[in-house]
């Protein structure tokens, strides 16, 4: 058909949808141009500024003569100052329109540190099974400064993921990244979460092995150790009821491990919630005792404990048959034969057992 004739109602004209710089446009970003037709046709707009196109097309009739044009909107905006957001439409024979969209800059980053001990993740980790939107991971933070966060971290075949903006205040928030991917092989995993401008943060989940059911383990480093010792003779998970719990095993060395974790007031024993030794006046009971390879006894008793690194433990999965977690901190050396007690540091501490 023949070009349409009309004259554009620029007051009327609306950009609708968000217009900010480095976010690219979708199908919410249209302006809608009110005109007046004095001759049915076609109509080819498009006008091009910042980064971003309106365009459209289409055959508009003769009558009536009041209607409205869409044009849709592509691109990334690139600049957020005036005069760049002015687009100038032409067509219909009138004269052309000028319409401003203000466009907002880009987010700055936010700032933020890390509450690397109070990480708690959720979901079943086990090779052959895939991740889910129910594998998720939530990270306490201290923000400084509000802003934009995109953080990922890969291994062990998963990637946890998050982005979004964090508002100023308050300073104490939570970020909550979510897993995707296929994990292989069984073992600990160490997630590395960089952001923020602060320190970087170690999380460490163990994976269970796949095929025929979950392996049972318990296990961690010692004193700074690049291999893990395996308590794996004798192992033992028993709830004694929901606020009493004990885990033990041996290992091939001859070194013993037993965590004794009591609540003393309600609530009982919950899944991710993280228990530290220092928490007595709350109603947690924590203990541990190990005995190394030549007998000599550590553990953390009241009066007995690594103040400098507390031992910890969070319960990741706790149902009817099964109990799965991870553990951290020090003990000492019951009785010292010398004048400072040794001390054994733990750390990437998990377990996966089965309870009766």
């Amino acid at each position: 058909p023949a070009p349409a004739a009309f004259t554009f109602n620029c007051a009327g004209a609306n950009a609708l949808g968000t217009y900010q710089v480095g976010t690219a446009m979708t199908a919410a970003n249209t302006m809608t141009v009110p005109i007046t037709v004095t001759a049915g046709g076609s109509y080819n707009i498009t006008t091009t500024v910042n980064g971003v196109t309106f365009a459209g097309a289409n055959v508009l009739p003769a009558t009536p003569a009041a209607q409205t044009i869409v044009l849709n909107a592509t691109g990334t905006a690139i600049a957020a100052a005036s005069p760049s957001t002015i687009f100038t439409l032409s067509g219909g024979g009138g004269t052309n329109c000028a319409v401003t969209v203000p466009f907002t800059a880009a987010p700055s980053p936010a700032t933020f540190t890390f509450n690397c001990a109070g990480v708690t993740f959720v979901g079943t980790y086990q090779v052959g099974t895939a991740m889910t939107s129910g594998n998720t991971m939530t990270v306490p933070i201290t923000v400084t400064g509000g802003g934009t966060y995109t953080i990922t971290s890969t291994a062990n075949g998963v990637t946890f993921a998050g982005t979004g903006n964090l508002p100023a205040t308050p300073a104490a928030q939570s970020i909550t990244l979510t897993a995707t991917g296929n994990p292989n092989p069984a073992g600990n995993a160490v997630f590395t979460l960089i952001g923020g401008g602060g320190a970087n943060c170690a999380v460490t989940i163990p994976f269970t092995a796949g095929g025929g059911g979950p392996t049972d383990f318990l296990r961690a480093k010692i004193n700074g150790a690049t291999t893990f010792t395996n308590f794996t003779l004798n192992l033992d998970a028993t709830l004694f009821t929901p606020s009493s719990l004990e885990i033990s095993g041996d290992a091939a060395s001859g070194e013993t491990f037993l965590l004794g974790l009591d609540r003393l007031f309600p609530p009982p024993i919950t899944q991710n919630v993280l228990y530290n030794i220092n928490d007595f006046l709350t109603g947690t009971l924590l203990t541990v005792d190990y005995e190394d390879a030549a007998l000599v006894l550590y553990n953390t008793t009241p009066l007995n404990i690594v103040t400098a690194d507390p031992f910890k433990i969070t319960i990741t999965l706790l149902t009817a048959t099964r109990i799965e977690g991870t553990f951290s901190g020090s003990v000492e050396e019951d009785t010292p034969v010398g004048p400072t007690p040794v001390i054994k540091k733990f750390t990437e501490g998990s377990f996966s057992l089965p309870l009766p």
